[in-house]
């Protein structure tokens, strides 16, 4: 794997489907949760793949994990409805009481397509009934034009997905959407699961749908 752009690419037979700024978003600029707390706390999450991204040299101030931290509140501007309709800003109490996965994609990430949505779909599918609550937040971090607020609704009817869909660019002179400064998420597709305590005991590129519902099915 090697480094394209100015970024890390996710790979899939030798085929650019996703990663992290692979566009030219400078990679100093994303903060990246250290490996050592992600193996305490998410590993029995963590899909075992041969495309998962290389991490990048930390520097020591970013060194804290997101993981294991009380989830910072959204500040994500624009969203829609279930229903495909605009609605005032979603807060993370808006997803219920219970646990809570954030999905990022952007809508030209072959990734997101390929393994994100589908298992995005399965978790919806699986723990929805359970009280688990989702929201969706496409994170403009590169190419605007191919990924602008119109492709939510795309995105939520193409994948049957009735849920709170969020559009984040960049706010004026910053470099990232609030979502990846807030929560250091390193490109797409993302997953972040936060407890019923509102910690965040995952986030990284690739998820394992099957241990996750497990456990959350039965908490």
């Amino acid at each position: 794997m090697v480094a394209a752009g100015g970024g890390y690419p996710i790979l899939e037979d030798d085929k650019l489907i996703g990663g992290i700024g692979i566009s030219g978003v400078p990679t100093s600029r994303i903060r990246m949760p250290a490996s050592r707390h992600a193996r305490k706390s998410g590993s029995s999450y963590r899909r075992d793949s041969r495309h998962a991204a290389k991490e990048p040299r930390l520097e020591p101030e970013d060194k804290m994990s997101m993981t294991e931290r009380q989830a910072p509140e959204l500040r994500v501007r624009e969203w829609i409805g279930g229903d495909g309709a605009s609605i005032a800003p979603v807060a993370l109490s808006d997803l219920g009481t219970g646990p809570k996965i954030l999905f990022a994609f952007q809508h030209w990430c072959r990734g997101c397509h390929v393994h994100g949505f589908p298992t995005l779909q399965k978790l919806y599918g699986a723990l929805r009934p359970k009280g688990v609550g989702f929201a969706v937040i496409q994170t403009v971090f590169e190419d605007a034009e191919e990924n602008g607020f119109e492709t939510l609704r795309v995105n939520q009817l193409k994948y049957d997905l009735p849920l709170a869909f969020g559009h984040d660019e960049p706010p004026t002179g910053q470099a990232l959407p609030t979502f990846m400064e807030d929560y250091r998420t390193r490109g797409t597709p993302w997953f972040t699961v936060i407890d019923a305590g509102g910690r965040i005991v995952f986030s990284d590129f690739h998820l394992d749908a099957d241990t996750l519902i497990a456990d959350l099915g039965h908490a």
